[in-house]
């Protein structure tokens, strides 16, 4: 069982991830808990707000916070304390959000926020499907490297806990020869390694020049529920960082896409990833 924490500004758009942490917390049984970053002076209508918004949930157990702000705090300090008095939390949170107070950009924050607590989190963009969960399908964007791999344990465990089954996709610039001669590889290397861990798996090899519309594009036609990415990945030619190439996917997609620093544990029941025979 585990606490999704929610995080609002009092926007619509922040409390378009409201769905996905009910069901995923309904998922494994879990509870969710609503947090606002206030500041002393509007403290009380925040609490208002809250127990509102709690009030309108129907189904797993909701508690709200209030995380009141010292001037200079970020966001991120607040979400930070919340969760730390959570070990079992996982925060889920949209891409970007004005806050009531106008001081803070829930966007910029979600990396704020990754960076911070240095654990998986949950991001909601502004494509994501009104109606969640679609199939249980989860897409696993991998570029090959030990790096990018590291997060496979973390797959593992979110394939155990909320019942989806994985599909690895392997993204290759066509200017970069020798990764597409090679063909699919290193998906096919990722897919054993998952079914070693206990999760069967299908992979994927694509050839495209943009490979965040071509994760998004993949995950539409599964009619995925989560995309699971690494903070890192090469994506050939391009060199580009998957900071970046995470952002415009979660633009893009039309699911919540959990984002996993490499470094992060991802549980205490996922196994080492294992090495090939």
């Amino acid at each position: 069982m585990s606490t999704i924490v929610v995080p609002l500004d009092g926007s619509r758009f922040a409390e378009s991830a409201l769905p996905i942490a009910l069901g995923l917390a309904e998922r494994d049984q879990g509870t969710q808990r609503l947090v606002r970053v206030s500041v002393p002076a509007t403290t009380d209508d925040d609490d208002r707000y809250l127990q509102e918004v709690a009030a309108g949930i129907e189904g797993a157990p909701v508690s709200t916070s209030i995380y009141v702000a010292s001037m200079g705090d970020r966001v991120s300090d607040g979400i930070a304390a919340v969760v730390g008095e959570l070990p079992d939390a996982l925060v889920c949170m949209t891409a970007h959000g004005r806050s009531g107070l106008g001081a803070a950009v829930l966007g910029s924050n979600a990396e704020d926020v990754l960076h911070r607590l240095g654990v998986p989190v949950v991001v909601v963009g502004p494509r994501c499907a009104d109606s969640w969960p679609a199939q249980p399908r989860m897409v696993v964007p991998l570029d090959g490297s030990g790096r990018a791999e590291r997060i496979l344990p973390r797959v593992a465990w979110a394939a155990e806990e909320w019942s989806f089954d994985a599909y690895v996709v392997q993204v290759a610039h066509p200017l970069d020869t020798e990764v597409v001669n090679a063909g699919g590889g290193s998906a096919e290397h990722a897919r054993w390694q998952l079914e070693q861990l206990g999760v069967p798996a299908q992979a994927s090899f694509q050839v495209g020049p943009d490979p965040a519309a071509a994760i998004a594009r993949y995950a539409r036609q599964l009619d995925a529920s989560l995309i699971v990415m690494s903070t890192y990945i090469n994506v050939g030619v391009a060199r580009t960082l998957l900071g970046s190439v995470t952002m415009q996917v979660i633009h893009r997609a039309p699911c919540p896409v959990l984002v996993c620093p490499p470094s992060a544990d991802a549980d205490e029941r996922s196994l080492a990833v294992p090495s090939a025979p």
